[in-house]
């Protein structure tokens, strides 16, 4: 039998031992809780203001805060081309064509593709695919306000699909925020805004389903992968994170309809931000090479005839590059 004095005691332990433990998962909840601090990609001369955070778990049970934050800045695009050249044009040549029948009438221009964007800089500058404006001669953006705005291409990057575009006139507009594209996680919450079919502003979510996926095999593949639901016309929109943060550029599908079969990818802002800021500072991208065409699959005993434990073989030196005026031959 536990005395009185006995038993107060050992419920002051008790109360002190729980109060301990319900101290200890309090910090460790707030430390939790805390975002963290990412070191994101930024572009030249943006001035986008940060998106307010959307932490999980979303107490409406929605992800409207992040829509509603960031849907102004997303834009349906609309290319437009003169009308392609006849068989008779094709076969003589614009010159030849000209000598012979004289100036023609000018073409209607057509609508020839529809696609999204996302605008990253108040100013205009605006993100999206290469294919989605390529040999467009004339661009129209319409912002989510109905509002139609004539546009031109800054520059393109075709290795990479990404364009990018300034609108003409209009400002200030919505910018999105950057995230960091290198701290997303397989499983973390994605959404996509776009133009999908010509349905501006429709809003699909899913997860990052897989990291560095190429589709391929080029040096510039290293595409997100997600089942957020994505279709044609969603190419140039973006995806985002659940802090309304841009993360990615919504570029492709795989599919075996012609449709989203759960399968998407997207161009990683981090890849972006670099292609960005070359277009922005001087209108193309850089990109350094040496000039060589190389096989990493050298055997260890032919490495070991040449004296080296590791290297690759040189199969092709391009005329006039930097390793041909360095000396190096096919071979080496």
């Amino acid at each position: 039998m536990i005395s009185v004095r006995r038993r107060t005691v050992l419920v002051m332990l008790l109360l002190a031992a729980a109060v301990g433990a319900a101290g200890g998962w309090a910090v460790s909840q707030a430390q939790s809780d805390k975002a963290p601090t990412a070191t994101a990609p930024s572009f030249v001369g943006s001035e986008g203001t940060r998106v307010v955070p959307a932490a999980l778990p979303l107490s409406s049970g929605s992800f409207a805060q992040v829509v509603e934050a960031v849907g102004p800045a997303v834009v349906n695009i609309n290319t437009f081309t003169r009308g392609g050249r006849t068989p008779v044009e094709e076969f003589f040549g614009d010159e030849i064509f000209r000598r012979f029948f004289g100036d023609q009438p000018e073409r209607e221009q057509q609508q020839r593709s529809l696609g999204s964007g996302v605008i990253v800089d108040p100013s205009g500058v605006t993100l999206t695919n290469a294919h989605v404006v390529e040999r467009a001669t004339d661009i129209e953006v319409v912002t989510s306000d109905g509002k139609k705005h004539k546009a031109k291409v800054v520059g393109v990057d075709r290795r990479t699909d990404l364009a990018v575009l300034r609108l003409q006139g209009g400002g200030p507009y919505r910018a999105a925020a950057l995230g960091d594209s290198d701290r997303m996680r397989v499983g973390d919450w994605v959404l996509a805004i776009g133009s999908p079919f010509g349905l501006q502003q429709t809003v699909t979510a899913g997860i990052i389903s897989a990291k560095s996926r190429s589709l391929t095999g080029g040096p510039f593949d290293d595409f997100l992968q997600t089942d957020a639901a994505i279709n044609q016309g969603n190419s140039g929109g973006p995806l985002l994170n659940i802090r309304g943060e841009l993360i990615g550029i919504n570029s492709a599908i795989e599919t075996q309809s012609g449709g989203f079969e759960g399968i998407g990818f997207a161009i990683p802002i981090n890849m972006v931000a670099k292609v960005y800021n070359d277009i922005i500072r001087t209108g193309k991208v850089s990109r350094g090479a040496i000039g060589i065409t190389f096989n990493s699959r050298a055997k260890p005993e032919l490495l070991k005839d040449y004296g080296a434990s590791e290297g690759v073989f040189v199969e092709q030196v391009t005329p006039g590059g930097p390793a041909e005026k360095a000396g190096v031959k096919a071979g080496d």
